[in-house]
């Protein structure tokens, strides 16, 4: 589908992003469009590191 609207020229759809953490389970929800997930902290800080170095990666093969 995303093919078709680039073809076009239509802008990507926005994607809903929503976060929430349960103290009694002790996870963090992450929930982007229709998909959720429930993360521990520990999946969490991986995470952040992951985000982190594909944003480095990104921004060194473009120059910046």
């Amino acid at each position: 589908m995303m093919f078709v609207r680039e073809l076009f020229g239509f802008p990507p759809p926005r994607v809903c992003v929503e976060t929430g953490y349960d103290t009694d389970q002790d996870v963090v929800f992450l929930k982007l469009g229709r998909k959720g997930v429930a993360l521990t902290p520990r999946e969490v800080v991986w995470l952040m590191e992951d985000l982190a170095d594909s944003v480095e990666k990104s921004t060194r093969s473009v120059g910046l």
